[in-house]
Parts: structure tokens; sequence; C-alpha cells
């Protein structure tokens, strides 16, 4: 038997923070009980829910470039505030503008690396990040960059190293460092597709 859908009741905004805010939502199943759920979210309410399933809350991008016949990659070792430690990731940030997100990925590439991109390409739609706890959901790509990287232009509160990696070497350093998952799995991906 198919179970019926849950039915929002109520949301309740609990904290009022720039970047993130605790809610509460109450539903009822489908023996009429109620269940209340704390979730996490980035967006205001009119953008929660079903209906938004193609707000992309970040991007995410695997940078890479040519150089003397091989293809390297470039990973970031950044700290992560809520981890109090650093892990492996690669560029990522947040949409600033919803009808631009190519945008989006040239302004991450030139903040975190320094770098101009040659060629851009979206490898993954819309997904969920963490769906028991959040609604944020990231597209990812890829972009070939110009290899001459200038300085950084970070945040004051981002502390991200750049390291460049062999295609060659990546499963190897992959699998010696703590990776983001969803970045283990693009470069994965991206490994498996120029090795061929």
């Amino acid at each position: 038997m198919k179970n019926k859908t849950p039915k929002l009741i109520s949301l309740k905004k609990l904290t009022d923070l720039k970047w993130v805010n605790l809610y509460k939502s109450v539903h009822t199943i489908s023996n009429g009980k109620e269940v209340k759920y704390n979730f996490i979210t980035r967006r205001d309410s009119k953008h929660m829910g079903k209906s938004h399933t193609k707000y992309v809350d970040a991007v995410k991008v695997l940078p890479y470039f040519e150089k003397d016949d091989q293809t390297f990659i470039i990973i970031n070792k950044e700290f992560r505030y809520p981890l109090n430690d650093y892990v492996y990731d690669i560029c990522s940030g947040l949409v600033e503008n919803q009808n631009d997100l190519v945008g989006d990925v040239k302004r991450e590439l030139w903040e975190e690396l320094g770098a101009t991109p040659i060629k851009i390409e979206k490898v993954a739609n819309v997904g969920s990040v963490s769906p028991g706890l959040t609604d944020e959901t990231q597209e990812c790509y890829e972009a070939q960059i110009n290899p001459d990287m200038t300085c950084q232009h970070l945040e004051i509160s981002e502390n991200i190293t750049n390291i460049v990696v062999p295609l060659d070497k990546l499963l190897d350093y992959i699998n010696s460092h703590q990776f983001v998952l969803s970045a283990s799995l693009m470069l994965q991906l991206f490994y498996y597709k120029h090795k061929k």
C-alpha cells in the first residue's frame, strides 16, 4: 500500500540569522497524527517546498587545467567552522543570482583560485545536499581554467589553500585525505571520465 504524502500544517522560523536559520515544521501523516521536524535552511519561506526544487543555493566547481599533455586538478584544503578542522573540497560557494549560475561559477573561481575559466560544463543538475537536515541544493560544474592563476580574493572568514594534483595521482589523493562527499564523488567521476 502506498503511503500518503504528509501534509504541511505549519512552519515556524526559530532563529533570525543572516546565512542560515532553524525552522520547525508540523505535518500530518496518513494516520492523522502530527509529526514535528526541525531543519535548517538558507532560504526564506517563499522559496521552500517542492514547488521550489529548481532553486539553487550553491554551486560546486571542479577546476582543472591542461599543461604539457597532462591534466591537473585544483583541490581546496579549507577550514570549516562547524567541524573546527580542515577538509578537502573543491571550489564552491553560495549562489548570488538564480538567473546566472555560470556567473556565480566564474566568481567562485576568481575568489578561491584567482582563476579565469576557458570552458565551463554543467555535470549535475540541482541536487539535495543532506535532505534529513536541510533543503539546501547545489548544482555541479567542471571548469577548465587558465593555468596562470593569480592570487586568491577570499573573504576574511575563508581559509583555503589550493593544491594542484595530477590526474594520475587523483585516486590516491582522494583515498588518503578526508574529502567532502560531493567533492569526492565529482573527483572520481572526473577521473574515470578522463582516464578512459
